[in-house]
């Protein structure tokens, strides 16, 4: 399983058109609005990395997206979303 977390900085006011977008695809597990640097962090899982690779290239195509920081996953310890 590969699993990664994208950070996003988003255009203020569409941070609700961006979890529903990025959310289109299934292996988008969860997101959060948070503060700091970024707007949204998302955690994308699958057993396919091409498929992950897709995925963040599509949602850095969003009109919505100003700036995008990928953090690739090392280890999971615990998670109730991932199977590890």
């Amino acid at each position: 399983m590969y699993v990664l977390l994208l950070e996003m900085s988003v255009i203020p006011g569409t941070e609700d058109a961006v979890f529903e977008k990025i959310h289109a695809a299934p292996e988008v597990k969860e997101s959060h609005l948070v503060t700091g640097d970024h707007d949204i962090v998302a955690i994308i899982a699958s057993d396919n990395l091409r498929r992950i690779y897709d995925i963040v290239m599509n949602i850095r195509k969003l009109r919505e997206i100003v700036k995008t920081k990928t953090l690739p996953v090392m280890k999971v310890w615990k998670s109730a979303l991932i199977d590890v």
